[in-house]
Parts: structure tokens; sequence; C-alpha cells
């Protein structure tokens, strides 16, 4: 083997690339042959053109483009390569931060999934105890049982934007809900005007620890008729309402053929 005039299939082989990723780097300028014969077209290389190899495949795994190496990185000097891996930590810090934020999110989807299969079946009222739990609200100024399901998707949708405009965003829009408070809470007639999202920091409103009176649904529509049920309960049991009552939608998938209104969700009253 003629280490200083290797064949493309040589120098492919002896880097573990393909030949087809040379002609690449020959197209973008970032590695050509050594030289190629007049008669054949045939492009030799010669071994120490290895090292620039090298070099691409560092960059490349740290994340940079072959455009950004060709343009950027492999003539630049020492301080203007300092400046260019200096913003690539940069931009590795976000992305982590990010990706770090997508595991959070996951893991608790996962648990509240869990949570929800662990619960009893449809239209059950049952008895539980929760620990306090941190909320973010938003007040919609109309009441919520007076509209449709486009109306509520259209009142989550200002909730969000007020979430993106407080530096509260997250990546997927999860446990959230609405609030009936004690004091508008009625078996005649439902009144809310409040969205809330529960949070994993400390905030000024929480929903309390204590005892609940919970009920799982799955039809936005009949909601009414299931906090009625809920409320009926709780006279019928002699227990009395000490609290507000919050619905938090615990599973969603979109269905564009059924409206979007594949909710799973729990309604709880905390009781005395």
């Amino acid at each position: 083997m003629n280490l200083e005039k290797l064949s493309i299939g040589q120098m492919a082989r002896l880097n573990g690339i393909s030949e087809q990723t040379l002609r690449l780097y020959d197209k973008l300028n970032l590695l050509s042959p050594s030289g190629v014969n007049p008669e054949n077209g045939y492009r030799y290389y010669f071994i120490a053109q290895s090292s620039r190899l090298d070099l691409i495949k560092y960059y490349q795994n740290l994340g940079f483009s072959l455009k950004d190496i060709h343009d950027r990185i492999l003539d630049a000097d020492s301080a203007k390569l300092s400046r260019i891996l200096n913003g690539r930590l940069d931009e590795l810090s976000d992305e982590i931060s990010s990706l770090k934020e997508c595991q959070e999110t996951i893991r608790h989807s996962l648990n509240s999934l869990f949570y929800y299969n662990s619960l009893p079946g449809m239209s059950m009222c049952f008895c539980e105890h929760l620990s306090r739990r941190y909320i973010v609200t938003y007040d919609a100024k109309e009441n919520l049982y007076e509209y449709d399901y486009n109306q509520y998707e259209y009142n989550m949708r200002r909730f969000r934007n007020y979430l993106n405009q407080s530096g509260l965003s997250t990546p997927i829009f999860a446990n959230t809900g609405t609030i009936i408070r004690r004091a508008n809470l009625s078996q005649t007639r439902l009144t809310s005007t409040e969205f809330y999202m529960i949070v994993n920091h400390p905030t000024s409103e929480y929903i309390p620890e204590g005892t609940y009176l919970s009920l799982c649904c799955n039809d936005f529509d009949k909601e009414p008729v299931y906090a009625d049920r809920l409320l009926h309960e709780v006279s019928d049991a002699g227990m009395k309402i000490a609290g507000d009552y919050y619905c938090e939608v615990l599973s969603e998938s979109s269905d564009y053929n059924n409206s979007g209104q594949n909710l799973h969700y729990k309604i709880m009253v905390q009781i005395a």
C-alpha cells in the first residue's frame, strides 16, 4: 500500500468512512484529493490527510454542521476558535436545560398516567387524601359552564399566552383545570371563571392538603351532571364542603374527528 497515493477506497477503509463521504467533503471543499489521475479520473490521497478527517469528525461530534466547519472553523485562528467554541458551549447549556425540562415533563406525564390508571372507574365517587400542590391561576372573566368545548379551548389558549407572558411557559400544557370557588358552589348552578395549572415551585396559591371526595370522568359536556352527583354525595354522606371544587385534566389526546374532546379528568372537592 502506497501511503502517499491511497485510492479513495483505501482512504475510506482506513478512516472508517464511506467513499461517498469523501466525495461529499471534496464537493464542499473540506478535503480534496491530493491528486487526480487525468486519464481515468481516479482520486488519490496521502495518509497525512487523515488528520483533517479526524478534525472534521471531532467538530461534527460537537454539533457543528459541515458548512460551519468549512466556513468558520478549519481556518480559524485561536482567538476566533475560542469564540466559536464558547458560543457552542452556551448553545449546549441551553439545549441541556431544555432536555432536562422535557425529561421532567415526561416523568410528570408518566406519574399522571400511573395515578389516573390507579383510580376507581368512571363515575365512581371515592375519598382520597391529597398533599398540598401549588398552582398558577388565570381568570377568564366569563362563566366557563355557559359555553361549549370550543370556547373552553379558546380560553385555554388565553391562559397559555398569559403563562408565556409571565415567564411560566412549559413544554407541555399539563395538569391544568378549572376552579369553582367554595362561595359559588351550588347544586343548581355551577359558576367558574378560573383556570389553573399545577407547578413544581411555591406560589401564593395552592390546592390545600386534605381529604377530597373525587370522581373520574371522560365526557366534557357532562361535567355539570358529574359535579351534581359529586355534590349530592357530599350531602347524602353527611359530609361538609371544606374548600373549593377542582376539575383537573389527567390525560388528554388529540382527536380531530372527535372535536378534540379526548379528555380524562377528575373532579374533586375538599370535605370535612
